[in-house]
């Protein structure tokens, strides 16, 4: 079989599965064959040898089932690194890169900062800041081991052997308590949430995308113990979902955090909260 003939075929088998067919079939053909879109179409009328007909066959009849493309590649550019991703880990999203410049535009760039990064999952986030920041001191955080897992295999991908990982629940397994920021993508569906049964979200690790009956219960526990792990004017960076601005404005109010400010992603939508520890005379300490 040709190559145009190959991905015509598998076009038409993703039609009926896929929101985006031709360019599935496109990514996953190139993944394959370890090339590029302009080679494909110069090589179009070359015969597509059986070992690779047979693994381009494999892989259209999985995302014909609904299986993630970065599942099936094994691998998702995040701040143009690419990640090892898999069934343990949560995809990496675009928008989450907000966090990144962000944190970069509010630490200072030359001294040595120490940021902590909550449920790091793949570690697309503490590994992305400790590329950009080498010298600065980085730990990371999920409850999964398995995460950890891939997270670890990332910083060695990637050489970044500077960053610690932990595994516990959000602050508790930090080691100090003097952080200039702690950032963090937590999960923030309900547990019943519809969209956790449609598109990638059915394959993705539940415990990564929802965390209680309103979606909001990581936060309370993020918010509540965050001020205990940063330094004075310590900064707490939260990702969240679009309708979830102004509970979490609230929430950081009531613990007394100071300086709040909301930021947009590309698309327009609420996205990331930011605020400093509060002050310790409010503490009582």
């Amino acid at each position: 079989m040709k190559i145009k003939e190959a991905l015509a075929a598998a076009i038409t088998q993703l039609e009926a599965s896929s929101p985006t067919p031709d360019v599935d079939a496109l990514y996953l053909l190139t993944h394959v064959l370890n090339s590029n879109t302009a080679w494909i179409f110069l090589h179009s009328d070359d015969a597509l040898s059986e070992t690779h007909d047979q693994a381009f066959s494999r892989l259209i009849a999985l995302r014909a089932q609904g299986l993630p493309i970065a599942y099936l590649t094994k691998t998702r550019g995040f701040w143009a690194l690419d990640f090892i991703v898999d069934e343990r880990v949560l995809i990496p999203r675009p928008e989450t890169e907000l966090l990144i410049e962000l944190t970069l535009q509010v630490l200072p760039k030359d001294p040595i900062c120490k940021v902590a990064d909550l449920g790091t999952g793949s570690g697309a986030i503490a590994l992305s800041l400790a590329h950009e920041r080498k010298h600065w001191q980085i730990d990371a955080v999920d409850q999964s081991s398995d995460a950890l897992t891939v997270a670890k295999l990332n910083a060695k991908q990637l050489e970044l052997p500077q960053v610690n990982f932990y595994c516990g629940s959000w602050c508790q397994p930090l080691p100090s308590k003097d952080y200039d920021a702690i950032i963090s993508n937590p999960p923030y569906l309900a547990n019943d949430d519809p969209h956790l049964a449609q598109g990638d979200l059915r394959f993705e690790p539940q415990k990564a995308l929802a965390s209680g009956t309103t979606g909001l219960e990581a936060y309370a526990e993020i918010i509540a113990t965050a001020k205990d792990y940063l330094k004075d004017q310590g900064l707490l960076i939260l990702e969240h979902g679009f309708e979830q601005r102004d509970a979490l404005v609230a929430m950081l109010a009531a613990h007394e955090y100071q300086e709040l400010q909301v930021f947009d992603d590309y698309q327009g939508l609420a996205r990331v909260v930011m605020a400093t520890r509060p002050l310790k005379s409010l503490k009582h300490e």
